[in-house]
């Protein structure tokens, strides 16, 4: 969740200004200028008669809902009205109402919500007053701060302050609003990440805050806790920030930009830094400018938009994932009245009314009704019959009654992800002679497929620099020297194999002892893992392995700074050595840094890292010992992901703990839990399977459940994580 914050920046409520600069400054908007403002992954619009809806992430109650979800389509906020300036920040929201009060709601850690105080309420959802500030006629709200411009044309701004943009002359944050220092007759405010700047009347630009790629634009890289002039702009209309980049539409329609340009996001054709501003090449129609993180976009004086910059998730809206130094123009826009951008999607607000987005939509904030994370248990389209499942980092595989392979999803990038999470037998890698598989095994890096005949076979995934980003490769391929495999234990880059005559051997990197043989020699030759002669299981994980043995215990090897070996230490172990303390193991499942096993008497037993609750013991704290799951006395199965952690119980039922960002615990919520909890819309399941950030059920009439992450479509829900055109947003006609 925090990984937003890191990337998150303003919703800027510059659209009163820019799109209509006749407009009085504290004035309410006329109708045709109905104004909407994106956060890093959230959008607010007001509608006619002032009232507001949002859409996309809502998880530190940004959206003022009280359910901390997402929202995939526009939803009214019903407690909003006579709203006439709402703006998105990273993870809180402002609105400045007709009686000229402003209300923050959200996140509140650096006191953003100005308060007074940075006490974080257990209902971030409840909207406050901001302290002292009753006269205000614009409110911009940026990532950890907030600023307002006063009926008498200065600033005020409370919040985070590390690198000076409150502009009081201090690095201390506040959670009270403070004046920014000699400034006056000001237009417009537009916050960012770490640095501020202002309109003024006169049509020049002040800066303040950090500076080091030269953002400020006063010729220099040295950060200002003080307003400082902006070189070369008289006669600026609008302003823009973004994270280390600023920009103004200028009174001849053109655009100047200055600051970071390490994705062309300056436009002016390189990729050089520039600390005064320079010309946006091929654009001379400007109405106005927005941006974000690394992208910028125009709207054209003649319903068009153009954008330019960092392109990874389509937020160019060309049609393309190609970055671009100069404008281009946004697929199917014709019409707009305003644009803006969140940290990696942009929207515009067409004449009509509607409104369209295009870029990301990891949470939503496209508004298309696509969800990405799952915190409770929804179908697998497509998946019926299936015998059994197995997960892997993003994607899963099923083994279906006939004997077929079907498997869904992708790799870490959602570019990758299939189009309405498509399913595809044995996906790239179709015509194999696999028709009669019995059991998967999946790692990191490989996905293995045993056959009723015994038969062994290895599906391959690698993916190389740039091309990571989009496209894999996928071989498949018979392992003929491979007889008598019962199961397969991959791990990153090692894997481990059980012999129907109990005897284990591994092959593959073994920098952490993770072959088991003594050395740290890595070995394409199969090797004996010493002093296991006969197992009855095994499973491994990124860098260790473990076996259960015939007595009832448990012997793991390798990597073991975490305490994942189990034996008291957490000292690197190349030889098997026996989990302290744990006797009557029937299975064992090894995760990221923590293992977990199943006693005869249905009870859980788990060790290693602990910082998200993944041992499921009530508590945080790592542990170097088995350890014994809170409630659970009926597991029937146990599988282990990175951070969390799933039980299936002979009920049908499933359980899981440990983090919960992404919901993958599947209780309907996404806080990070210590102990287990049901997972919603199941009490059937006959198998289970895990993830990095997602789980899946197989249930007794073949059907699969999935939760948590579906960024590359391993729930196998329909929608895409990316559009690169614009899509429509849902919910904004009702």
């Amino acid at each position: 969740m925090k990984n937003i914050k890191r990337l998150a920046l303003m919703g800027m409520m510059f659209i009163l200004f820019a799109a209509f600069p006749s407009a009085c400054l504290w004035q309410r908007p006329l109708p045709e200028a109905v104004p909407i403002s994106a956060g890093g992954a959230h959008t607010c619009i007001i509608r006619p008669a002032g009232s507001v809806r949002c859409w996309g992430n809502n998880r530190e109650g940004h959206l003022a809902f009280g359910e901390l979800n997402l929202f995939a389509t526009a939803v009214p906020i019903s407690w909003l009205k006579d709203v006439i300036a709402v703006s998105a920040g990273g993870e809180h929201t402002c609105a400045l109402f007709s009686d000229k009060t402003i209300k923050c709601w959200g996140e509140n850690s650096r006191g953003e919500l100005g308060t007074g105080s940075r006490k974080q309420s257990n209902k971030p959802f409840v909207v406050t007053s901001v302290k002292g500030v009753g006269d205000a006629g614009a409110i911009s709200a940026g990532n950890g701060y907030s600023c307002a411009v006063l009926s008498n044309r200065s600033v005020k701004c409370w919040g985070a302050n590390k690198d000076g943009q409150l502009g009081d002359g201090t690095t201390a944050d506040s959670p009270e609003p403070k004046t920014v220092k000699g400034l006056k007759k000001v237009k417009q405010v537009a916050t960012a990440s770490s640095h501020t700047c202002a309109l003024l009347m006169s049509g020049s630009i002040k800066c303040w805050g950090k500076n080091d790629t030269g953002q400020l634009g006063d010729g220099t890289s040295v950060n200002s806790r003080k307003p400082v002039l902006v070189q070369g702009i008289k006669n600026g209309v609008q302003v823009a920030v973004g994270e280390a980049h600023a920009c103004a539409v200028v009174s001849d329609h053109t655009i100047k930009c200055w600051g970071h340009n390490e994705y062309g996001v300056l436009g002016d054709g390189s990729k050089q830094d520039s600390s005064t501003p320079v010309l946006v090449q091929d654009i001379n129609n400007a109405k106005m400018v927005a941006m974000r993180t690394n992208f910028t976009c125009a709207l054209l004086l003649d319903g068009k938009v153009k954008c330019w910059g960092n392109n990874s998730f389509g937020q160019v809206g060309d049609g393309s994932f190609h970055d671009y130094i100069l404008p281009v123009t946004v697929q199917g826009i014709n019409n707009a009245v305003a644009v803006i951008a969140g940290d990696r999607h942009a929207c515009a607000l067409l004449a009509d009314q509607s409104v369209k987005c295009w870029g990301e939509n990891v949470w939503s904030q496209l508004g298309t009704g696509f969800i990405m994370y799952y915190n409770t248990a929804a179908p697998a389209a497509g998946i019926s019959k299936a015998r059994m499942i197995a997960g892997s980092v993003s994607h899963n595989c099923a083994v279906m009654e006939d004997g077929s392979i079907k498997c869904w999803g992708g790799h870490y990038y959602p570019a990758n992800r299939f189009t309405d999470s498509e399913i595809s037998e044995i996906f790239l890698a179709k015509g194999s002679e696999i028709k009669n598989a019995q059991y998967i095994f999946m790692g990191d890096r490989g996905t293995y497929f045993l056959t009723s005949e015994g038969s062994l076979w290895n599906l391959i995934y690698s993916g190389d620099g740039e091309n990571d980003r989009y496209e894999w490769s996928y071989v498949i391929h018979k392992l003929e020297d491979m007889k008598n495999i019962v199961s397969v234990a991959p791990g990153k880059e090692h894997e481990c194999f059980l012999f129907k005559d109990g005897s284990v051997r591994c092959r593959g990197n073994n920098k952490y002892g993770q072959l088991g043989d003594g050395t740290n020699n890595d070995s394409q030759n199969l090797v004996q893992p010493k002093g296991i002669e006969k197992a009855m299981a095994i499973s491994g994980s990124f860098d260790h392995a473990c076996a259960l043995i015939p007595d009832g215990q448990v012997k793991c090897w390798g990597k073991n700074v975490r305490g994942q070996l189990g034996d008291g230490t957490r000292k690197d172990s190349n030889l098997p050595v026996l989990v302290k303390g744990l006797e009557g193991a029937v299975q064992v499942s090894a995760g990221g840094w923590h293992t977990c096993a199943i006693l005869k008497s249905g009870e859980v037993r788990c060790w290693g890292v602990n910082g998200w609750g993944q041992l499921g013991n009530g508590d945080y704290k790592m542990t170097l010992t088995n350890t014994q799951v809170k409630g659970i006395n009926n597991a029937r199965e146990v599988r282990v992901g990175q951070d969390h952690t799933c039980v299936l119980c002979e009920d049908g039922s499933v359980k899981c703990w440990g983090t919960n960002d992404h919901g993958q615990v599947g209780d309907g919520s996404f806080k990070n839990t210590p102990v287990p909890q049901q997972v919603l819309g199941i009490d059937n399941a006959k198998q289970i399977a895990v993830g990095w950030s997602h789980s899946c059920a197989v249930l007794t009439d073949g059907s699969v459940k999935c939760w948590g992450s579906d960024r590359s479509g391993q729930l196998a829900r329909p929608g895409k994580t990316v559009s690169n055109e614009p899509v429509s947003v849902l919910g904004l006609d009702k």
